[in-house]
């Protein structure tokens, strides 16, 4: 609920220390006033690390407005908090937004700089950019996003959806029957993207081509274009499964996104997948997936070789989603690592 007015104005003195570890600071003074109903901060700055954050408001009533400026936030500034992957990088953000009902209007910019993670212990990956420029005005968000750095040509985003914003009764709101149009394209390797998933003792080659586009409403979003990769190439070091000649095609079409997969794993064996997937349903989707093993090594390690024969299905067979199937050894080698008499 909005403040009630009539309270003297409560002023914040300068003050330096740490909370939970983190160096904070206020070097100038601030008040925070009940005026009529709304809430005026005047003078907001908070020196934090080696960033600060500032703001200045009029909300809950009045002519509310808002002005948030987050300059130079460094992410180790809050390495304490994370245990085993911690991100690095630099954030600029700046939101100006006024207007009264639920149609706050204005713009918003948004800068990553070096932004990469870094696991304890290990060098720093890839490092990659991220500048992002909107407009927020008649309930709705247009904003356009660029992301560069050594792993292909730029990512870029194009977004306009229905975001509904009231300072007065401090709401955010996104209706599900708000028309939709989104849009992203991509070009690379895909190895140049591992060090960005958790992909640890895994490797994954091959030429990506993403270009997605979204439509519809958010509650009913419709799905065109879609993924690409042809000839790639993956491998799990620790249990040894290989799947070569990759082909991976992953295309939208309405609310159904159909997917295609095929591989061989080097030997003699080969595996398929084929379904779709439909956006909607109590989950948010529903899937009709088939995988199909023929004398697949699911397992080529030194010590352990394993090849399978089998079919999965990822369907609703009338008690939710569930994984259907049988998968049949074909042929199980493990060596015990040791010399023993012919008679074992």
């Amino acid at each position: 609920r909005p403040p009630r007015a009539g309270g003297p104005p409560v002023a914040l003195a300068p003050l330096e220390g740490k909370i939970a570890g983190l160096p904070l600071a206020r070097a100038e003074p601030a008040v925070i006033r009940l005026d009529g109903g709304a809430v005026r901060i005047e003078g907001a700055r908070f020196e934090l690390g080696d960033g600060s954050i500032s703001l200045d408001a009029v909300l809950g009533g009045g002519a509310p407005r808002l002005d948030l400026v987050v300059a130079g936030l460094d992410f180790k500034t809050f390495a304490p908090f994370y245990d085993e992957t911690v991100p690095q990088g630099r954030i600029d953000l700046a939101l100006s937004l006024k207007g009264s009902g639920r149609a706050a209007r204005g713009p918003v910019t948004l800068e990553g700089t070096g932004l990469a993670l870094r696991r304890r212990g290990l060098a720093v990956g890839p490092a990659v950019d991220i500048a992002a420029q909107g407009t927020l005005a008649d309930g709705r968000l247009a904003l356009g996003a660029q992301m560069s750095g050594d792993f292909g040509r730029d990512l870029t985003v194009e977004l306009a959806m229905p975001l509904l914003v009231a300072l007065e009764r401090y709401e955010v709101a996104v209706p599900a029957t708000g028309a939709l149009a989104a849009q992203a394209s991509w070009q690379g390797q895909a190895e140049a993207l591992v060090d960005f998933l958790p992909f640890d003792n895994q490797v994954l080659r091959g030429p990506l081509t993403l270009d997605l586009r979204v439509a519809g409403t958010v509650g009913q979003p419709s799905v065109s274009g879609g993924l690409t990769m042809t000839d790639g190439h993956y491998e799990n070091l620790l249990s040894g499964t290989l799947l070569q000649n990759l082909a991976l095609q992953v295309t939208g079409q309405g609310r159904n996104i159909e997917l295609q997969a095929s591989a061989s794993d080097g030997l003699q064996g080969r595996l398929t997948l084929g379904g779709q997937l439909t956006l909607g349903g109590p989950g948010g989707f529903d899937a009709d997936l088939r995988l199909t093993l023929a004398n697949f090594a699911l397992l080529q390690r030194d010590d352990l070789f394993a090849s399978v024969e089998g079919e999965l299905a990822l369907a609703d067979r009338g008690q939710g989603l569930a994984l259907f199937g049988t998968v049949t050894g074909q042929r199980v080698e493990y060596d015990i690592g040791a010399s023993l008499p012919p008679s074992v």
